[in-house]
């Protein structure tokens, strides 16, 4: 079991930015700690990777080298990344994040984990063809309809809520040459029909021929397993309802009614010890707001550690790692 003073639990930009910041204080004269990272996918980023997101102005975006930049900081501070999916947490004076292949323990955890979860195989996916994502009824059917006129696919696997069910029932009415299936992650169960699936994505992958997508339909429920050409999501579901948050519901953690994590100013959940920042503190969704949540996070981080050790606050600045001047 690896032990550390910090652990971030997801790799995108607001994960990033948290683990860089309770790192870098640690470069002071102050003290410093021990931070982990873990990432379930197999490439550091989050969502970040699939398009660029817009930052201040119509033509600034956070690209694939401010990621970079981010990744080498954490080289350069000495971030341990773990590669590994977060299954539960146990909190406790040091908080137990038992993931599949191992377990860890840390003074402070920060969750990252954004709107979704992520799995190994989606940018590789999505790189070859076989996966997609929508926002409006407009994208989703014009997506389906290029499938349908220019590719060979013919098995679609729809993922989201309502806005998913909408685009299958469209082109079930136009009766076209494509076979959907609708995963309705978020939606009554009455709206549910005969040929779809309710429950949450447990895994995605591929055999090497079809997309594999995994659903539960309960926490005790034995998984359901589908097979497509390609894969559809639903952004927006994730926005109507948080997909990541599974693994802290038995931790304490206050939720919001729709799974997003609740916490104050300086990113402190109702559990010591225990922070999130970025997506997976509700709407909106920016790159902005999860690299500002995620440098509070990982400062409020660090502090927490330090008050353990030292029994008072260090003397630094959250956005600057440098110790405070006593006299000005």
């Amino acid at each position: 079991m690896t032990s550390l003073d910090t652990l971030v639990i997801g790799g995108g930009p607001a994960g990033l930015a948290s683990a860089v910041r309770a790192a870098w204080l640690g470069t002071t004269r102050v003290e410093r700690q021990r931070v982990g990272l873990i990432e379930a996918s197999e490439l550091l980023g989050g969502l970040a990777l699939w398009r660029p997101p817009q930052t201040f102005a119509p033509n600034s975006y956070f690209t694939k080298r401010d990621i970079k930049a981010l990744e080498d900081a954490c080289r350069e501070y000495e971030v341990e990344i773990i590669r590994d999916e977060v299954v539960a947490l146990e909190p406790g004076e040091h908080t137990r994040v038992v993931c599949r292949k191992a377990a860890h323990e840390a003074s402070s955890v920060v969750v990252t984990t954004g709107l979704k979860r992520s799995f190994h195989t989606e940018k590789m996916l999505h790189d070859g063809g076989r996966l997609y994502w929508f926002t409006d009824l407009e994208v989703g059917a014009g997506i389906l309809g290029r499938l349908d006129a220019h590719t060979e696919h013919r098995r679609v696997i729809l993922c989201g809520s309502r806005m998913a069910l909408a685009t299958a029932q469209i082109f079930r009415a136009l009766e076209t040459g494509l076979e959907i299936c609708c995963i309705v992650e978020a939606s009554a169960p009455d709206e549910v029909l005969a040929q779809d699936v309710a429950g949450t994505v447990d895994a995605v992958g591929s055999d090497g021929t079809d997309v594999v997508v995994t659903v539960r339909s309960g926490s005790n429920a034995a998984p359901t397993e589908l097979r497509g050409d390609v894969l559809l999501v639903d952004f927006n579901s994730y926005e109507l309802h948080c997909a990541s948050t599974g693994f802290v519901a038995a931790s304490g953690i206050a939720l919001e009614k729709n799974g997003y994590i609740q916490v104050d100013r300086e990113m402190c959940t109702n559990m010591g010890g225990l922070f999130a920042a970025g997506d997976v503190t509700g709407p909106p969704s920016s790159v902005i707001k999860a690299l500002y949540e995620g440098t509070m996070a990982g400062f409020s981080a660090y502090r927490h550690v330090y008050r353990l050790k030292h029994g008072s606050d260090p003397d630094l600045n959250p956005y600057f790692p440098e110790p405070i001047p006593r006299t000005f």
